[in-house]
């Protein structure tokens, strides 16, 4: 994944795109996402929280680790043409017109 990395890196530079990285296997689907807490209070994931957020600036949302079904399967609206994220509290965001998916697996399962 190390060479993958440089590649993306380099790329982004050369054409002034932003790169966010995720490492998707140090997080529950919950806490990637978005979840409620005990008390019924809605905690934002950490995938959520950096996909809502709209630039002007082109970005790149680099997702690292295996491409598991666990996680993969809340992201049917974002991969399946509908272009959003819809979370579990019933909200929806649609992909920015400058924001890209980028994923990083060790092997292709």
């Amino acid at each position: 994944m190390a060479a993958n990395a440089t590649l993306v890196n380099t790329t982004a530079k050369v054409h002034g795109i932003d790169v966010v990285r995720i490492n998707v296997d140090k997080f529950t689907c919950d806490t990637l996402y978005g979840y409620y807490d005990e008390n019924k209070k809605w905690v934002v994931g950490e995938f959520s929280e950096i996909f809502k957020k709209f630039d002007e600036k082109p970005r790149w949302i680099v997702l690292e680790g295996e491409v598991t079904s666990m996680w993969v399967e809340s992201m049917n609206r974002i991969l399946d043409g509908h272009s959003e994220l819809a979370l579990a509290n019933g909200e929806v965001y649609p992909l920015g017109d400058y924001t890209k998916l980028v994923f990083e697996s060790p092997s292709a399962k």
